[in-house]
């Protein structure tokens, strides 16, 4: 039974963490064309949209597991949260990224914390 609640309070521990992994810790605003694969029109409908980060750290992307760009600091957010924001404003472009499959169901959009240049 002691090894049952050490068990309990170990996975519930975990389950805090994970959870304070992706809680908002701030918000930023897009106001330069992101980069990427997508078309113009619709990394275009990302500028001016206000959305919640997870994290800023190095990030990547890149398609069919090959980069696009080298890793930039980037701010974090969950896909389902830039979608719904995305959405709101351009539902085409979020069917975009939808029926593309980017980045993936559990995936993160990365934004550059700075403008990209070139």
């Amino acid at each position: 039974m002691r090894a049952l609640l050490i068990f309990a309070a170990l996975a519930a521990s975990i389950g805090g963490a994970c959870a304070q992994e992706q809680q908002t810790k701030g918000f930023f605003t897009i106001e330069h064309l992101p980069g990427g694969v997508a078309p113009p029109e619709v990394r275009n409908a990302w500028i001016g949209l206000t959305l919640p980060f997870t994290e800023i750290s190095l990030c990547q992307n890149e398609v069919d597991g090959t980069p696009f760009y080298p890793p930039m600091m980037s701010y974090i957010v969950p896909r389902q949260e830039a979608l719904d924001a995305l959405e709101r404003t351009s539902s085409q472009a979020a069917q975009w990224w939808i029926s593309n499959e980017y980045p993936g169901e559990a995936g993160n959009f990365c934004f550059s914390t700075e403008p990209l240049v070139g």
